[in-house]
């Protein structure tokens, strides 16, 4: 048996599909045929390697931040710096505990709830999430998720399609998500397609590129890298977070509307280099989706590069 609401989307033909609710672990592409499974609580939507559409980068292939990668996902995923001691957690987690208070206090109970970065479900220490859909590419930390919260729909995907149907969405969330994105504008255009008209995108962003942050990898992050992995934490960062605040915040503007965001802990002082987090909200701009629709159909979208 099957839900009556279609909620996803194939990521190879974007026909709509309507998710199990008795329990079961597969479901079927009416349009293309493709068949998704779900394992450990977890939903495998992930593309291809060898036909994914968007161009991976090649200093993500580099030796030393892949052996980053393999470190994160299997050790310091579960135990990392950051978030060792209560001083370091009330910094870190300051989006969390804001978010949560605003999606407790503006989300309604039956809202449907995507969030991409879904990570481990460390939002929803903070709030409660009726009707939701966590996204990550990490199947390991999706899988903790599922443990601690198997009631919610986690699907693991790659590349840039979300698997999620179109204009659906109540509200959209990205907790220290963007500055991970390289393909920034394709990512909001994906956003702006399964948002509803009056849909809401909430977001958390490090202060990338101010003095705080520069700090915390001189004292903290740094020394503790270099000292268990002998890793240079200028090259894992300059690649996990490849946005800056700045340019992330530009690209909001551009296509979302009703852009609203707050630094923290120094509102007073809305600087990066006085701050450790920026959060906020913004609305959709459903006028975009005839021109996303008309890039896509004529091939003009360009990843790597802007217009002639």
């Amino acid at each position: 048996m099957y839900s009556k609401m279609r909620l996803l989307a194939c990521i190879d033909c974007h026909g709509t599909m309507a998710l199990p609710i008795d329990g079961g672990l597969s479901m079927v592409c009416d349009s293309c045929k493709r068949e998704y499974f779900k394992t450990d609580g977890v939903w495998d939507f992930r593309a291809d390697p060898n036909t994914g559409s968007q161009k991976s980068l090649a200093i993500y292939a580099e030796l030393e931040f892949q052996r980053w990668l393999e470190i994160f996902e299997h050790t310091e995923s579960k135990n990392w710096k950051i978030y060792e001691t209560k001083l370091y957690r009330f910094f870190t987690q300051s989006g969390h505990r804001l978010l949560g208070r605003s999606l407790a206090k503006l989300t309604k109970v039956n809202d449907l709830v995507v969030e991409v970065g879904a990570g481990n479900g460390a939002l929803h220490d903070f709030v409660a999430l009726k009707n939701y859909i966590g996204i990550d590419t990490n199947w390991n930390m999706l899988c903790q998720l599922a443990t601690n919260y198997p009631d919610k729909t986690l699907i693991c995907t790659s590349g840039g399609v979300l698997p999620i149907a179109d204009g659906i969405v109540d509200t959209f969330v990205t907790l220290h998500t963007l500055e991970h994105i390289y393909h920034l504008a394709e990512a909001f255009e994906e956003i702006t397609r399964i948002l509803k008209p009056e849909g809401t995108h909430y977001f958390v962003i490090p202060c990338e590129g101010g003095l705080p942050f520069s700090i915390g990898r001189a004292l903290v992050t740094g020394p503790s890298l270099k000292r268990k992995y002998s890793l240079d934490i200028d090259l894992v960062m300059s690649r996990e977070h490849i946005n800056d605040a700045p340019r992330v915040l530009k690209f909001l503007k551009m296509y979302f509307r009703e852009l609203k965001y707050t630094h923290w802990p120094l509102r007073f002082l809305p600087f990066l280099n006085t701050n450790v987090m920026i959060w906020g909200h913004c609305k959709s701009r459903p006028e975009l989706l005839p021109l996303i629709r008309r890039a896509e159909i004529e091939g003009a979208k360009k990843p790597l590069d802007g217009p002639d």
